[in-house]
């Protein structure tokens, strides 16, 4: 909360509002109220000085504010007029309520019911699919029996063949993206698959891979195969994002997660993967859309990639996210829960 006068000024300003600002509240007394935001001017659209002059009627808005520190936050601003003794108004009085974290969960909430109507059509299409795919196999294989080894038409037959188990790979990752399947978990240790499988999918190219994990790594609880599909596809892309060459980071840590300190996560011990390159970066305006399926940055990419990755970690209770910077790399960032046994 915040008392303002006429001309702009911080007259008064309580304790949760300094703590949000990160500053020290005789810092913060008599600036411009506009000074305490970088970016913010005294000519801001639907500035609340301004309508409060004009209407003299409080008010609420939503509201996005940028800190010093280069964080964004989102609030509910709520703002009445300040008078008098004349009951003339003398400036306003505003409270800021942070809902930056409800926010965020809606966010992720509508992700998840998005991804969810999505999968559930994906997943009976791949199976229907799948169905028919092996009507055409098998009817492919008996054609292939009636025919001479060195009959004309076994090469087009054996083509066929090729693309039919193409198209049976894509029902494969539309059915682990669908809401079927869930894992089937069993005790691993995460460094050896990950390490494992980064390195065979880096092999012959001329991205370098440095590995760095904690000694006393806990093992995890997870479906082996799905794990594996989850870093193949990160390695993949992260050799893709740098065509000329560079250096994987992946460093895994054990961590102890509190109640509430991160979105879709429960309170318990995880081990936390990070996931970086120094490649081309994603543009920001395709951020909020990279889990997305159907969704690719590439000419020739199926968007199927990460939207698997991201159901696979939803459906073993773990978190994904990821930042990135045109020019300077892709960092993932994999919250997986922990089996310390």
């Amino acid at each position: 909360m915040r008392v303002i006068d006429l001309d702009y000024n911080v007259l008064l300003i309580n304790d949760s509002m300094a703590t949000m600002l990160k500053k020290d509240k005789d810092e913060l007394i008599g600036k411009k109220c506009y000074e305490i935001f970088p970016g913010s001017t005294c000519n801001t659209p639907n500035c609340p000085l301004k309508r409060i002059i004009k209407y003299g009627e409080k008010f609420e808005i939503d509201t996005e504010k940028l800190l010093s520190d280069g964080k964004h936050v989102s609030c509910i601003l709520s703002v009445a007029p300040f008078t008098g003794n004349d009951g003339k108004t003398i400036g306003i009085l505003e409270d800021f309520k942070d809902i930056t974290d409800r926010k965020k969960y809606e966010a992720l909430s509508f992700k998840n019911q998005k991804l969810e109507a999505i999968g559930t059509l994906a997943g009976g299409i791949a199976h229907d699919f799948n169905n028919i795919l092996m009507g055409i196999l098998g009817n492919i294989s008996l054609a292939k029996l009636q025919l001479p080894k060195e009959h004309p038409i076994l090469h087009y037959l054996e083509k066929s063949e090729q693309s039919m188990s193409r198209a049976k790979q894509l029902t494969g990752q539309l059915l682990t993206f669908a809401t079927g399947g869930g894992p089937i978990k069993s005790t691993i240790s995460i460094r050896e698959l990950i390490e494992d499988v980064v390195n065979f999918d880096l092999s012959g190219s001329n991205v370098k891979l440095v590995f760095e994990h904690s000694e006393d790594l806990w093992t995890a609880n997870v479906d082996k195969g799905q794990i594996q599909q989850v870093f193949s596809n990160l390695a993949i892309n992260a050799r893709q994002a740098m065509p000329e060459g560079g250096v994987l980071y992946i460093t895994l840590e054990n961590v102890n997660i509190a109640e509430n300190t991160l979105l879709g996560l429960n309170q318990g011990t995880y081990i936390k993967s990070k996931i970086r390159d120094v490649g081309i970066g994603i543009d920001k305006k395709h951020i909020e859309r990279i889990f997305d399926p159907f969704f690719s940055t590439k000419e020739t990419g199926r968007g199927l990639g990460l939207a698997t990755v991201y159901s696979i970690i939803k459906k073993h209770d773990g978190y994904i996210n990821l930042d990135s910077e045109l020019g300077k790399g892709t960092t993932f960032t994999i919250y997986l829960p922990a089996s310390k046994t």
